[in-house]
């Protein structure tokens, strides 16, 4: 009994080991290229992206409108050399009910206003999230130079709208590409 029992904790901490490892791991692959929002008459498009090593940029997407249902249409990595890249593998995720995490929101300003006002708070309406993974070239990365995702969101209830257009800047998208 004595030996089944030192066998199964041996094999218990062999395998906690292996798994915090490999965690370890996953999360030094991972580069954190942006972590956004932006609202836009009451609609709110936030982005997480990040760099996961071999040409891949993965996306998560939260679009929420209120009194309507988003669709996100089209998304685009747009720079020079690059072009219009367009996503090369989408997948939805399943609405939840758990809280959601916070986002820095940047709030477009209006006609009397002097700017843009940007806060952290918890995203409000009717959501969609989506998932896109990019295929990006390393040789077409050109260093010190802008990279931009482009979202184009429009209601699937009101149809016959024009999609409102968010773009976010891939500041750190030259950094994470060097340095894999």
């Amino acid at each position: 009994m004595k030996k089944v029992f030192i066998f199964l904790s041996t094999v218990f901490l062999f395998s906690a080991f292996n798994f915090s490892f490999a965690q370890e791991q996953e999360n030094k692959e991972k580069i954190l290229i942006i972590k956004e929002g932006q609202e836009v008459r009451e609609n709110v498009v936030a982005v997480e992206a990040y760099y996961l090593g071999e040409g891949v940029l993965e996306v998560a997407v939260e679009a929420r409108m209120q009194r309507q249902r988003p669709k996100i249409s089209n998304i685009l990595v747009v720079g020079p050399r690059l072009g219009r890249l367009r996503h090369a593998a989408k997948e939805e995720i399943p609405v939840s009910l758990k809280e959601e995490k916070a986002y820095p929101v940047t709030r477009e300003g209006g006609i009397l206003s002097t700017g843009d006002k940007t806060e952290v708070k918890q995203l409000q309406g009717t959501e969609v999230k989506e998932i896109y993974k990019f295929k990006i070239p390393k040789d077409k990365i050109i260093p010190g130079k802008r990279y931009q995702l482009w979202i184009d969101l429009e209601s699937k209830t009101r149809g016959g709208d024009r999609p409102m257009k968010f773009k976010f800047n891939l500041e750190k998208l030259n950094e994470a590409v060097s340095s894999f």
